[in-house]
């Protein structure tokens, strides 16, 4: 496989968009959004896989149910992540400068509330490379997993 140099430490192995797929043509990205995001919002399923574009999309679309934009752990969030400052937080197993690993951990008092501030602070609960949320485990394969 051919690697983009994106500083990844291990990219024999890695598993993150940037070394494992080529972007995609635009007539994939059109089509994706349009079948995906659009035309199956109603359907829509906050997973370790939904980007920050996506979430926000279906926030803002009105059409998903509030118990569908909601982390699995909801009422309590638990966020992991590794950071050189505080304002870049990655996920752990994501390529990119860090020095520091820590977990903060929070109480919302609403669903309402939780996702105004899961939409509005992007770069509190959203990594920063791959635009996914960090209050997923490292690796998550699907939201039921402890």
């Amino acid at each position: 496989m051919n690697h983009v140099p994106n500083n990844c430490r291990r990219p024999d192995i890695c598993h993150c968009n940037i070394c494992t797929r080529q972007p995609p043509s635009l007539r994939d990205s059109a089509s994706h959004i349009l079948f995906r995001c659009v035309l199956d919002i109603r359907c829509f399923e906050l997973t370790c896989y939904t980007t920050y574009s996506q979430y926000k999309f279906a926030v803002e679309s009105g059409h998903v149910d509030d118990l569908r934009l909601l982390p699995p752990r909801f009422s309590s969030v638990e966020i992991r992540f590794r950071f050189r400052i505080l304002k870049e937080k990655f996920h752990l197993h994501c390529p990119g400068r860090g020095e520091w690993n820590t977990r903060m951990e929070g109480v919302f008092g609403d669903m309402k509330s939780a996702i105004s501030l899961l939409v509005s602070k992007e770069r509190l609960f959203w990594c920063k490379h791959c635009d996914r949320g960090l209050f997923f485990p490292p690796d998550c394969s699907h939201t039921t997993d402890p």
